[in-house]
């Protein structure tokens, strides 16, 4: 509690908060790095899912659609 020594009105204060976290700088480069590695490998695997010429055996457990 702030308030003068005579319980007048008028206080005036000039208060500051502060946190210091030493390590956030290289917690955020090393999610940045993580989460560029996690997207190129999601790219990677999609483009070799997915690449031209590639031929799709059917599943020979697969239920086949009546003919």
């Amino acid at each position: 509690m702030i308030m003068n020594a005579d319980g007048q009105p008028g206080v005036d204060v000039d208060v500051r908060f502060g946190v210091r976290f030493p390590y956030l700088r290289g917690f955020a480069i090393a999610g940045m790095v993580i989460g560029v590695v996690l997207i190129l490998a999601g790219v990677l695997w999609l483009a070799f899912l997915y690449r031209p010429g590639r031929r799709r055996e059917p599943d020979p457990g697969a239920a086949m659609p009546p003919e």
